[in-house]
């Protein structure tokens, strides 16, 4: 079975204030506080760059981000976790 592809929701003005990024999701009139790596998991998925699996997030942060010394397994568990309260959110969906 192929692993889920995830895309974050389109235009969803964001500011940064003391080290958390602040988003408005329109569809739902809701204002988030982001803390990392969520703020990166959506920039990973944002619809400039198209939806990933969780492996290709991890590609992604892995280019964009230094984490050496972290684990594959480690950060892919994150990112799962991350996804999955992010669908939930309505911040991301299925692509």
């Amino acid at each position: 079975m192929a692993a889920r592809r995830h895309i974050a929701d389109a235009a969803m003005p964001s500011v940064t204030m003391e080290g958390f990024a602040v988003v408005f999701h329109a569809a739902s009139g809701a204002t988030h506080l982001l803390a990392s790596p969520v703020p990166e998991i959506l920039a990973a998925i944002g619809p400039d760059r198209g939806a990933a699996t969780p492996d290709e997030i991890v590609t992604r942060l892995r280019a964009d981000y230094d984490m050496d010394g972290e684990a594959d397994d480690d950060v892919a568990a994150v990112v799962a976790e991350r996804i999955a309260e992010l669908t939930a959110s309505g911040l991301v969906r299925a692509a």
